[in-house]
């Protein structure tokens, strides 16, 4: 899975965030991250960049080294006037994002809630519901609204109401340590955008929901396929005997491990017919085993399909790999042959 956040301004994500983020990045999942604006003209009575280069250059740094200590795989720069983002063209900013969706395909977006008191704020989250409408294409099955301390908070025509929290207890402490990267950026307690400040609300928000620290959002939209709600608990009626080691292999992102499980005479098996106990292999050199043959079809079937891999939900993903992981060697290469026939 990928993940994208699209802030307005270069501590925006840490601030609505950056504990989620963390928590998906420690399990795998690819977690990108897009500033739009520059992020400190605004404090000029005119724009002027160039007397301000410095202090941009010094903040995208800030921005690298938090988005390091998030996990984030990468992240991205744009140049958008600070404050001024009504400046703009709205048609100039939603192709502007357009371009990173096309390029990163996420399937789930973090961006600001559309009734902040801060313009920018509002105009991004305006473009990313834009950009990422549901057309049968778009990769994008979740946007999550966030709150911007001393923003969110401070408009009182449109409540933020949550309805989709993130358990962020073990990562609170990497989200205060990113925004440390932003000095320049923090203020002094009682202000909501302190490290004090931050904290409490995480606190204040696990309390809602019963648990030490977490981060509260708005779920803007949610498209699920069925086949995501698929239990992986038993069994799939029509589906391989190795669907749920495959499905738990494409989903390392959400913690699982591959599992042995007991064949029709009831011995510990794992992978394509590996008995554990005839073999003589431990449940650990068999899950290394299993994991480099699933490793090796994914690779095949990534070589063979693209994008239109790329595109398929977990599940689907799953039930290909399995397909291809039985065909054997053999098998496959005419399967190869026939997709390159169609794709001619």
């Amino acid at each position: 899975m990928r993940i994208l956040t699209v802030a307005a301004h270069p501590d925006d994500e840490v601030l609505g965030c950056g504990g989620t983020l963390a928590l998906f990045a420690e399990k795998g999942t690819e977690v990108y991250i897009l500033i739009l604006g520059e992020g400190v003209t605004s404090r000029d009575r005119k724009r002027d960049p160039g007397a301000r280069r410095e202090e941009i250059k010094a903040l995208r740094e800030a921005a690298r080294e938090a988005a390091n200590i998030l996990g984030a795989r990468e992240i991205f720069f744009e140049d958008l006037p600070d404050n001024r983002f009504d400046s703009l063209d709205f048609l100039d900013l939603v192709k502007l994002v357009e371009e990173h969706l096309g390029r990163i395909r996420p399937q789930t977006i973090f961006t600001h809630f559309p009734g902040d008191l801060n313009l920018d704020h509002a105009l991004t989250a305006r473009a990313v519901l834009t950009a990422a409408r549901p057309l049968p294409e778009t990769s994008v099955r979740r946007i999550y609204a966030f709150e911007v301390p001393s923003s969110t908070e401070w408009n009182f025509t449109e409540a933020f109401r949550p309805n989709a929290y993130f358990d962020i207890s073990d990562t609170l402490s990497r989200k205060l340590e990113a925004l440390k990267c932003y000095r320049q950026e923090l203020r002094n307690f009682p202000h909501p955008r302190s490290l004090e400040g931050v904290e409490i609300l995480a606190r204040h928000r696990g309390m809602e929901t019963g648990v030490p620290a977490a981060e509260a959002f708005v779920l803007l939209r949610s498209l699920e396929h069925p086949d995501s709600l698929a239990s992986t608990s038993e069994p799939a009626k029509k589906k391989g005997k190795h669907f749920e080691l495959a499905l738990s292999w494409i989903k390392e992102h959400e913690g699982l491990r591959l599992k042995p499980y007991r064949d029709t005479i009831g011995k510990l098996t794992i992978g394509y017919g590996r008995n554990l106990e005839d073999i003589g292999l431990s449940l650990e050199e068999a899950e290394a085993l299993l994991r480099n043959d699933l490793s090796r079809c994914e690779a095949e079937l990534r070589e063979v399909l693209g994008e239109t891999y790329e595109a398929l939900s977990p599940v689907r993903k799953a039930v290909l790999l399995d397909m291809i992981y039985n065909l054997g060697k053999s098998r496959f290469l005419g399967f190869k042959r026939m997709i390159a026939a169609l794709k001619a």
